[in-house]
Formats: C-alpha cells, sequence, structure tokens
C-alpha cells in the first residue's frame, strides 16, 4: 500500500458533473503514482480509505461498534475543514438560487465555486466509503443528504454503545500470557471511547480498576499497592507495573539460566541474627566485616564449586542449597538504582544504571571493582522500591561529634539562611534619631572569626558583624514591617528619618563590621522558600516550587527565559503594531531637551480556568519622569463603572440582546500627542549607527501620562462620527438608534462590549471599529475584566469563580477552612495598638477582596468594608477575620450573580446600624439595587457623621439610597432600550419612623445634617424619582451591608440577590 498526496491526485469529472465509480477507479489508478501524504490517503486493492482504517476499512461499520464510526466522521470532518469545504454540510447553507440573465461575474464565480465545492465534498465521502456502501449512496445527488443518512444510521444506536462499552470495560481482565502495558493500553481505548459519548471516569477509578484487573499472580504487588497511602495517578501506576514487569521477566530469565535456585536482583547484606541479644557476639553466623572479607577475597582464585563465579569460596556462596537462613533480604521485585540531586533544578542528573546483566549491582567490598570511581556532589542511591541502602550498624543514639568530644554540640548560632536580620551601626556619628540597624539578609557565617555573613539589601554589598538581631520567622524580602532598631525601644526610632552623612574615623574599633564589597550575586531577585513537612514531603515540593517562572522582569530576562520563542513573537508583534501606527520618529535630541527612559512590560494573560491564553509584551514609555506643564499637561480619562457593565447585562437579558465582545489592540497608540516627548530607543531595537538619536513621540505610548486621555479623546471623537451620542451620565457609554435596530458600545479603555436586538446592528458596529482602528473580534462575550460571563436561556449570569481560587491559593499560607459566613458576629475588631502585622499583605489581602466585593459577590461588601477600616495597622485579629472571609469565598466560590427577564423594573433597598463602629461611635449604610432579579448596585460604607438615634441613622442611609436611585434611573433614561419605560424607583425600609420622617414637609429638629439630607429626599419623592414604602427586616436585601448574619439569613439574602449556584 503507497501513500498519494491529495493535491496532485488526478481529479476526473463525468458527464454529469458528480464522481462515478470508474471515475474513481482512474482517480485512484493515477493516485497510485503520485507521492506524497499529505491528508494520510492510502490505496490499496480492496479500495480507497485514508488514516488508520478510516472508511469503515471496506466494511461497514459493525452493529454495537458504533463508536468506530464517530472516528470515521472526526476524521472526514477534519478533512473537508481542511479542504475548506466542509460548510457544504451546514444544514442551514441556504440552496442555491436559480441562475438569471442578469448575474454579475461575482455571483456567477461564487455560483461554480459553491457547485464545486459541492463536486468535492461528495467525492471525498464517497471514496472514504466502502464498497457496499458506496453504491448503496452513489446515486444520491447531495453531500449533505449522504452525510446527514450516515449519521441517522450509525447514531441511532448510541445508548446501546453506551451499554455495551461499559459492560466491556466490567469484563475486561488481564492475562499473564500477554504483555500487561499493552492490555493497559487496551482497556485506556475503551475509556477514551466512553470519554467520546461524554462518560467521564475518574482518574482515581480507572487506577483502582488497573489494579483490581492485575492476574491472580500479581496477588502479593496488588496488596502492597492497596496499603500505600500515596495517590497515583495513570502515569505513575504505569510506569511502576512496567518497571515490576521487567523485573519479574529478568527474575524468570535467571532461574532458568541457573536452575531455578537463586533470587535475581537480590542485594548481598550479612547474614546476621537479630534480636535483643547480639550486641555482644562478633562475627556470629555467617557475619564478616569488610576488612576480614577483603584479606580473603584477596587471596582466593578460581571459580567457585556452587555457581562457577571467580572471588568467594564454596562455603561462602550464597547460591548453596544447604545455607542456613537463605538470604535474608532477597526480594522478587527488581531493585533499580538510580542518582538523584536532591533538590537540585540545574545540572545533569544520571537517570537510571545500566544493566550488566549481573546478579548483585551493589556490594561493600571495593576489591571486586574492575574500575571505580568516587560520585561527588550531593548524590545518593535512591532503590527501586523507593527506599536507600542502609549499613547495617548498632545504634548508639549519640552523633560522631558528641562521641568524640564527650558533649553535645552547641547549635544555638544556627540560623536560617535567608531570613531577615538587622545589624547594629557602629558609626560613633550616628544621630539621636537616626536608624541604629542596617536591614540585611543572613547569607552564611565568617570563615575567620565567629561573625555571621550579612547581605546589606540596599548597598549590595556584605558584612560581617556580631551584633546582629535575627527574624527567623520572615525572609530577606518580606513586606513584613519589623522594627528599625537593635536592642533599643520602638518609639525611639521614627519610621521616617533623614539620614546624616557619616565621617568614618581614622581608628578602628574591633568590633565595627567589614565592607568586604560585592559579592558575585545573580542580577535577578532572588527568592527564598521555607517548606514545612517530612524529608519525603520536601524532596516532592521543591522541585516543583523552584519550576514556576515568573513574569520576565527586564528585556535581559525574557530572552534568558525557556519561553524566550514566544517572548520574542510577542515583542514583535508589538514593535509591528508601533511600526505601523507611526508612534515616533527618529531625531537628533534638540538642545536643553531630556528624553524620558522606556522599558518592556511582560505578561502572560490567563484564561478564566488558568491555562495561558496569550503572551504579552508592551512598551512603556516612564512616565513618571514626566514634567507638568511641559511634557504633559491634563491626564483626565474616564472608564465605564461596574455598575453601568452590570446593569447592561440585566438589560440584555430582559430585552434578549446579542452582547458581543471586542479587543483594541495597543488602544493607547491611537492617540495623537500634542507635547513634544523625546525618549530613548527601546531595548534591542538600538538602529545600527543611529545609536545616539532619540525618539520624538508622534503618538501617544504605553506609561505616558497623558496616553489614556488622548486614546479617550480620540475614540470618542471617532464613534460621535458614526452617529452614537454619549450617556449623559457615563461617558463611556455611547448609543445608536436606527430603523430597524439599535446598538450600544461600552468601553472600558482597551475591552469594549457592543449590545444590540439584531445582529445586524453588532455586525456594523465591528466593520465600523474594524475600520477606525486595529481591533480584535472575540466573538460573544465570554470574559469582561476577569469576569466570567455565561448565557443560558434565563439570560446572563457572572461569577469569579477562577478568580477567587486564585486570591485563595495566594494567601493560602493562613490555612484557610471553609466557613458558612463572611464575617463572625460575636468578635468586635478593635484599632490595634500595638505592633503592625504584615500590613502590605494585608493591604494586598483587602485589595484582591475589594475586587470580587465591586464586581459579583456583593454578600462580602461589610466584611470587606468593615475590614479595610484597620490596613493601616492590622493585627492577628484582623488576619483571622480576614482568612474567614476567604474561607467563605472558598465555599461559594461557584455563586454566580445571575439575571433574568422578570422583573425589568429596578427596586432598591436602604438599612443601616446604629453605632456599629467601636470607638468613633458611627453607624453604617447599606444599600442594594436589583434589576432582572439581579443586585446590580450596592454599598456598605461607615457614616461620616455621627446620629443621635437610630432614625437619625436610617435616615442618613435613605438619603445615600436616593442618591444612588437617582443616578441609576438617569442612566437608564439615556439608553435606548429603557428610556420610555423608566418608572419611578421604589426604595424599601424596614423603619417605620424614617417613612413618617421621610413624607413629613416639616423638619423641627436642630441637626443641621439631618435637615439638609431631609430636603433632598422630599425632593425626590415630589419628583417623582423614588417612593418609599416599609418592608420587614426579614425580607431587607440591604441588612447583610449593614452587620454580621446567621448562615440561614445569609444564604437566604443572597439568593434575594441573584446569587445562585449555575445551573
Amino acid at each position: 500500500m503507497r501513500s498519494i498526496n491529495h493535491r496532485t491526485a488526478e481529479r476526473v469529472e463525468m458527464e454529469n458533473g458528480w464522481f462515478a465509480a470508474a471515475g474513481c477507479k482512474r482517480w485512484m489508478e493515477g493516485a497510485k503514482q503520485a507521492g506524497g501524504e499529505e491528508y494520510g490517503l492510502h490505496v490499496d486493492d480492496a479500495g480507497m480509505k485514508w488514516g488508520n482504517g478510516v472508511g469503515a476499512a471496506a466494511h461497514e461499520p459493525p452493529r454495537g461498534q458504533e463508536d468506530k464510526n464517530m472516528g470515521w466522521q472526526d476524521k472526514v470532518r477534519f478533512l473537508l475543514t481542511a479542504l475548506k469545504i466542509f460548510y457544504i454540510l451546514d444544514p442551514t447553507l441556504a440552496p442555491l438560487p436559480e441562475p438569471k440573465e442578469n448575474d454579475t461575474p461575482q455571483v456567477v464565480a461564487a455560483r461554480k465555486k459553491r457547485e464545486e465545492d459541492e463536486l468535492i465534498c461528495r467525492g471525498h465521502i464517497l471514496n472514504a466509503l466502502s464498497d457496499r456502501l458506496y453504491d448503496l449512496y452513489t446515486n444520491t445527488n447531495s453531500a449533505r443528504e449522504i452525510w446527514e443518512a450516515l449519521e441517522n444510521k450509525y447514531k441511532a444506536e448510541e445508548e446501546g454503545t453506551k451499554k455495551f462499552l461499559i459492560s466491556q470495560y466490567i469484563d475486561f481482565k488481564f492475562f499473564d500470557e500477554k504483555p500487561l502495558l499493552p492490555q493497559i493500553h487496551e482497556l485506556q481505548v475503551i475509556v477514551n471511547k466512553l470519554k467520546v459519548l461524554k462518560i467521564e471516569l475518574p482518574e482515581a477509578f480507572q487506577v483502582g480498576a488497573i489494579v483490581a484487573k492485575l492476574p491472580s499472580s500479581w496477588k502479593g504487588y496488588r496488596k502492597r499497592i492497596l496499603h500505600k497511602s500515596e495517590d497515583y495517578s495513570l502515569e505513575e501506576i504505569q510506569k511502576h507495573l512496567r518497571i515490576e514487569e521487567e523485573s519479574r521477566s529478568r527474575d524468570k530469565m535467571v532461574e532458568e539460566s541457573n536452575g531455578g535456585t537463586n533470587k535475581a536482583n537480590a542485594i548481598s547484606k550479612a547474614n546476621h541474627p537479630r534480636g535483643k541479644n547480639n550486641n555482644n557476639k562478633k562475627n556470629s553466623g555467617n557475619y564478616m566485616s569488610p576488612k576480614k572479607n577483603q584479606e580473603q577475597f584477596k587471596g582466593k582464585k578460581g571459580p567457585c564449586f556452587v555457581c562457577g563465579k571467580p572471588g568467594h569460596y564454596a562455603r561462602e556462596c550464597r547460591f548453596r542449597k544447604d545455607q542456613k537462613g537463605a538470604v535474608v533480604n532477597a526480594i522478587d521485585e527488581e531493585i533499580i538504582a538510580t542518582l538523584s540531586d536532591v533538590c537540585v533544578v540545574q545540572g545533569k542528573v544520571q537517570g537510571w544504571w545500566y544493566d550488566t546483566c549481573a546478579t548483585v549491582h551493589v556490594t561493600y567490598d571495593k576489591s571486586l571493582f574492575k574500575t571505580f570511581e568516587d560520585a561527588k556532589g550531593d548524590q545518593e542511591v535512591q532503590m527501586g522500591n523507593e527506599g536507600n541502602p542502609r549499613i547495617p550498624m548498632k545504634k548508639n543514639e549519640i552523633s560522631p561529634y558528641e562521641l568524640w568530644k564527650g558533649r553535645k554540640p552547641n547549635i544555638g548560632y544556627f540560623k536560617v539562611w535567608g531570613c531577615l536580620a538587622y545589624c547594629k551601626k557602629t558609626d560613633p556619628n550616628k544621630t539621636k534619631l537616626g536608624p541604629r540597624a542596617i536591614k540585611c539578609a543572613f547569607v552564611g557565617y565568617a570563615s575567620n572569626s565567629k561573625a555571621y555573613r550579612l547581605l546589606d539589601l540596599e548597598s549590595n554589598v556584605i558584612i560581617e558583624s556580631r551584633e546582629v538581631e535575627f527574624f527567623e520567622n520572615l525572609l530577606s524580602d518580606s513586606n513584613s514591617q519589623v522594627p528599625t532598631s537593635v536592642g533599643e525601644s520602638q518609639e525611639e526610632t521614627p519610621s521616617k528619618v533623614v539620614e546624616q552623612p557619616i565621617v568614618p574615623r581614622k581608628s578602628q574599633r574591633a568590633r565595627k563590621e567589614k565592607v568586604l564589597g560585592s559579592d558575585e550575586i545573580d542580577s535577578q531577585r532572588i527568592s527564598f522558600y521555607l517548606v514545612e513537612g517530612n524529608r519525603e514531603d520536601i524532596i516532592r515540593k521543591i522541585p516543583i516550587v523552584l519550576q514556576i517562572e515568573e513574569d520576565p522582569k527586564t528585556y535581559k530576562e525574557a530572552m534568558a527565559s525557556r519561553d524566550v520563542a514566544f517572548w520574542k513573537e510577542a515583542i514583535n508583534d508589538e514593535m509591528d503594531s508601533i511600526m505601523s501606527n507611526q508612534t515616533w520618529e527618529l531625531v537628533d535630541l534638540p538642545p536643553g531637551s531630556k528624553p524620558i527612559g522606556c522599558k518592556w512590560v511582560f505578561r502572560r494573560k490567563y484564561h478564566t480556568d488558568g491555562m495561558i491564553q496569550t503572551f504579552k509584551a508592551r512598551l512603556v514609555a516612564k512616565g513618571f519622569k514626566q514634567r507638568e506643564g511641559i511634557d504633559y499637561f491634563d491626564t483626565y480619562a474616564p472608564v465605564a463603572r461596574t455598575t453601568s457593565i452590570r446593569i447592561l447585562f440585566a438589560l440584555a437579558s430582559i430585552h434578549n440582546l446579542f452582547v458581543h465582545q471586542m479587543d483594541v489592540k495597543t488602544a493607547f497608540l491611537n492617540g495623537d500627542l500634542n507635547e513634544e516627548v523625546y525618549m530613548e530607543q527601546p531595548e534591542g531595537f538600538v538602529l545600527l549607527g543611529n545609536e545616539n538619536k532619540v525618539c520624538k513621540l508622534v503618538k501617544s505610548l504605553y506609561g505616558l501620562k497623558q496616553a489614556p486621555k488622548q486614546w479617550h479623546e480620540k475614540f470618542d471623537h471617532a464613534i460621535l462620527s458614526d452617529g452614537f451620542r454619549h450617556n449623559n451620565v457615563d461617558k463611556c457609554l455611547y448609543s445608536k438608534t436606527c430603523d430597524d435596530y439599535m446598538v450600544i458600545v461600552c468601553l472600558y479603555v482597551d475591552d469594549m462590549l457592543i449590545l444590540s436586538d439584531d445582529m445586524r446592528g453588532i455586525i456594523e458596529t465591528k466593520r465600523f471599529l474594524s475600520s477606525t482602528f486595529k481591533m480584535k473580534d472575540l466573538g460573544e462575550v465570554d470574559t469582561i475584566l476577569g469576569i466570567k460571563v455565561k448565557r443560558n436561556s434565563g439570560g446572563y449570569a457572572l461569577n469569579q469563580t477562577h478568580y477567587i481560587e486564585k486570591v485563595v491559593s495566594k494567601f493560602s499560607h493562613l490555612k484557610i477552612k471553609d466557613a458558612n459566613t463572611p464575617f463572625d458576629s460575636s468578635i468586635k475588631l478593635e484599632k490595634n495598638d500595638g505592633r503592625s502585622v504584615a500590613q502590605l499583605e494585608y493591604a494586598s489581602a483587602i485589595g484582591s477582596l475589594m475586587y470580587a466585593a465591586q464586581c459579583t459577590r456583593a454578600d462580602i461588601s461589610f466584611a470587606v468594608s468593615k475590614l479595610s477600616r484597620f490596613t493601616s495597622n492590622p493585627s492577628v485579629e484582623h488576619w483571622k477575620a480576614i482568612g474567614r472571609v476567604l474561607g467563605y469565598l472558598k465555599n461559594t466560590k461557584e455563586l454566580s450573580l445571575q439575571y433574568s427577564k422578570f422583573p425589568a423594573i429596578i427596586e432598591g433597598y436602604s438599612d443601616a446600624s446604629w453605632i456599629s463602629s467601636v470607638g468613633d461611635n458611627l453607624s453604617t449604610t447599606g444599600w442594594v439595587f436589583t434589576l432582572g432579579g439581579g443586585a446590580v448596585s450596592w454599598g456598605s460604607k461607615k457614616q461620616t457623621c455621627i446620629s443621635h438615634s437610630t432614625m437619625e441613622a436610617e435616615f442618613i442611609a435613605l438619603a445615600a439610597t436616593g442618591k444612588e436611585a437617582e443616578w441609576l434611573r438617569d442612566l437608564m433614561m439615556d439608553i435606548p432600550f429603557t428610556a420610555n419605560n423608566v418608572s419611578t424607583v421604589s426604595i424599601h425600609c424596614d423603619s417605620q419612623a424614617t417613612l413618617a420622617r421621610a413624607y413629613s414637609g416639616v423638619y423641627n429638629g436642630k441637626s443641621r445634617h439631618i435637615s439638609i439630607r431631609h430636603e433632598y429626599v422630599r425632593q425626590l419623592i415630589q419628583n417623582g424619582i423614588i417612593s418609599i414604602s416599609f418592608v420587614r427586616s426579614s425580607g431587607n436585601l440591604a441588612d447583610p451591608f449593614t452587620k454580621p448574619l446567621t448562615r440561614d439569613l445569609v444564604r437566604i439574602t443572597s439568593r434575594g440577590m441573584g446569587l445562585k449556584l449555575l445551573k
């Protein structure tokens, strides 16, 4: 059988334009003379097929094995897709219209191409069939009809196929007569077929099934595997089984060659008796010392009378049939020695020892070796059973140092390598308020003294000193706050000081630290890792930790990275965009001008499931060197509010709108600069012969202070010229009304949402934007600002499952436990007057939680708002509360903010908690607005003024809620889909006194801040913007924004806000 190239095959057409049997035969005869295998086509005497048996192998797929037809269908689909003719089989493809005399040449060409594609598609399908099926469908003129007929014929009994495959998987057994790995592969083929039928078998289930199906001769091995606590993956269990099988076959060969008297691969060890009473017995049994053994072997010549091998006497042969005690540690499994570099990431690792067919691979007698080479480095022999060879000796429970010196060693001066340390300043000219210590990293011990070697983190030099205070629980790159003095009280050292110039004295004191100069330290950032656990856990964990590669910080790091090919491609794409956009001109630097620098910024962009989506490289100008009034003037640029984005998804659910997404490539490069800005040439792209020239920026670049403003002005001008108009409330919302459709565009920097009630509106908008800017069409919306968007029959749902997983993983060192509520009502958090605990990390945790609370997780708003008040000086109790919020998110990460068609009006809820803040006697305001069954706006804030009663606190909250309601109503009135249907916003409040005061026309109180709010709420009611109604506290959805609730109330209010599990 020979391969042919499909493109070079002769194409035969009959008079009616279709392939016929004779034509196919001629086609195959011509194909046999052609070479190549571009599409895997094969020709033999039985007929034409492609792939490994595709096309039913010249036979119709038998009943009960329809999965073969599925493989056939997938491969034919791949071929037709590669030829770009699979669209012929699309059931929605409209039929060809009748030809007309006045058809344009374009219409005639399109008709001809369509007919040719149908001809080729039908021919390929027929050629892939067996002879019997070919005769059955050769008279069918339409390729789509043939395809649908085959689908109906072989997919009708899919349920029967499932039952057959499940039964085949259960009844599958392994046999000793066949090799084990091919049998495992057969079992995996069944699993893959089940996966095609959407039946997933867990990996642990497959591993257990493989172990359970082992033959009876593997009974001992099966028990050993089942009693191990560690879990095996499919690859690991197959590796173990392969090693075990090879060991068994080698044992069998050795037994056959030696008459079955010896045990293959047994380790030669001393055959000395065991027990407590053997301590004083020397050379008992067959035990002999290495020295004595060597002396005997030196004088022995000739072969052994038992095994025929030289080097020992017959009485010492371990293959004697009358040997007492047999072989102590002989084992039946294969022992394979490996050389493992413990905790070493770089360097060559010798994987395996070559098998020399020797019976014994390990011995303690060097004289037996013909060539011997000592092993160097931190290496140890690891056996195939994951153990290490140990030298048998009596335990004395003392170290060699103690045995030699007569006392236990002192290890009190040992410190954690890489930990944070502060070296005391000994300079006599230090000031009263100046720093008394130098921040360092502990890197070792001095060789000629008892001093410590420290790395000065500021000057990057090595210091030797004995007056050091260590913080072993913190690493040198930790952001935690620690005292800046050694041996002094914390109050005497201010947080910000100006260090005076230090003049060293001529005489030197004995304890003055030595500056030895800069050692050879890698310019890359040093990262330290602490791994807890026993030795085996550390060996497994450390290589994994060290192989995690962060995004490169510099251009040189990217070029030295293992992903250098991807980074180069990203850099070239960025430079192509810059040069095609004519962003700068190379000029000589004018006198008196100073160029700003630039740098490359590298990022890996990820999908919501954590997989790498793309590698991004961005050339960023060092805008922090710009001078106001010279290099830039105004910098303000608006962005869309997340509230506006949620409202758009709620409206899309209500009105069944199409929502698509586009991304602006290199958005900031589109802005035009009005100022003269000069920049250095980017690293890696300095033109030869023009090294002294600089880039005069014509258009804006990422990093410039005015770049966002210039980009927004450019986009604003372009989209308004196409007939769009601004939203009066949110300047990043644009709308356009045509005769047949309406379109909304929402811009968030360079991410764009396009909504319309007709696909024509989206297509026209995309066409316009693509002709104006370099755009990337992302199709139907999937992810926006890290928020996963899913559409179902009921509407749209938003969730941040992957973001929450990343945050929980980031702070996993807090030992997070699942929680049912985000905040513990029994804990009263107070201001910390003591030492701060990891303040920068606490601020990072608050920022991460705040983003989730602002986007989709309204149920944690109160907890995040409460905890953010202690960011300046957190304590251990505050960290525990952070851990509880993370535990709640971990437990409820699958919750989605869901919108539906009803109700189609905005409803609001207002609530307040009187004097909820300990220390400043301030109350808490909470509100939430729902649209389409899901929350679109919410807030939890501490009030800025003191209220004298619960009614005043509720009224302050009602005024804040009314202000948000007014903004939402104005936004909705300027959106085409709801402009004529915006009604009064109904706000529900659980305070009767507040309602009475709101509808009262007279306020006789003495508090001015309340009177102003009373007048504001009265005007909102009179103007028909809001209406207020009473609701019980149990039905007030704003309740979780003001106080911690119980588990049941948290669940009820969350469902009321639309936070539900996605069906």
